[in-house]
């Protein structure tokens, strides 16, 4: 898209929506395109998560010809699933998982596994962990104890815990779905605080839209260097960009709890 020379006319050919109109419309008229699949000369390989790293694996094994089998104790998608349905529709990724696993003959066995190595002692020739980036990257900063890590309310997107609340969140992509996601919740006012500038957020042009029609905020090119605490709770943040403003007011008062940070 970023190189589509119709920019210079109005805007990019939107290729994601594209695939999306076709393959729904396949779906509707009940076709489906069709694969040749190699002989399976190769090992039998394990492949521990199913998210869409090891998915992907999946695939790629299976069309070199060895016989991959995916383990996970959840439905596959892994952390794919937790993207707000405003971004990715849960439908459609479940029936595009469903699709893969059947159009390439990958077995899933829904249960967890907690020592890779014994499998290969089931018949296994390898094993591939293929777990996702689960540990969030931390901040390292005075007064991050109180900032909340992780991907949780996504795993809880019906969650009141930031309603009426002022939050800043720092991060892209993700911390764009828990933006958007705490918006819906009915937080008082939703900033995102990121390195990039607009324009180079890992986001598409339709996903930044959403984002402003939610009324999510955005501070650019800006770096927290202290979260502010007072009794507990987080009351401020300050930034590498402005040591002249110096604070920041997440509260004017009122009980705000705890800043969401990614």
């Amino acid at each position: 898209m970023a190189a589509c020379s119709r920019e210079k006319f109005d805007t990019p050919i939107q290729i994601p929506s594209v695939q999306a109109t076709i393959i729904k419309k396949a779906r509707e008229l009940g076709v489906s395109p069709e694969f040749i699949l190699p002989e399976i000369k190769g090992a039998k390989v394990a492949i521990i998560g199913g998210g869409p790293s090891g998915i992907g694996t999946a695939v790629a094994l299976r069309q070199l010809g060895y016989q991959p089998e995916i383990f996970d104790g959840e439905e596959l998608g892994g952390q794919a699933a937790l993207i707000p349905d405003a971004r990715l529709d849960r439908g459609m990724l479940m029936s595009d998982l469903m699709w893969v696993a059947e159009t390439f003959k990958i077995p899933h066995h829904k249960e967890q596994v907690m020592e890779p190595k014994s499998l290969l002692a089931q018949g296994y020739q390898a094993v591939v962990v293929a777990g996702g980036l689960n540990d969030p990257i931390r901040l390292n900063i005075p007064g991050d104890e109180t900032a909340i890590y992780g991907m949780e309310i996504l795993k809880q997107p019906g969650c009141f815990l930031f309603k009426g609340k002022r939050v800043a969140l720092v991060g892209g992509a993700i911390a764009a779905d828990q933006a958007l996601t705490i918006a819906k919740a009915g937080a008082a006012h939703v900033e995102m605080i990121t390195l990039e500038s607009f324009a180079e957020m890992p986001l598409t042009l339709r996903e930044k839209d959403i984002l402003i029609e939610h009324n999510i905020q955005f501070s650019h090119r800006s770096r927290i260097s202290e979260i502010v605490n007072e009794g507990g709770r987080t009351v401020g943040i300050k930034d590498q960009e402005n040591p002249a403003s110096g604070r920041r007011e997440l509260s004017s008062g009122q009980d705000q709890g705890r800043g969401w940070l990614r």
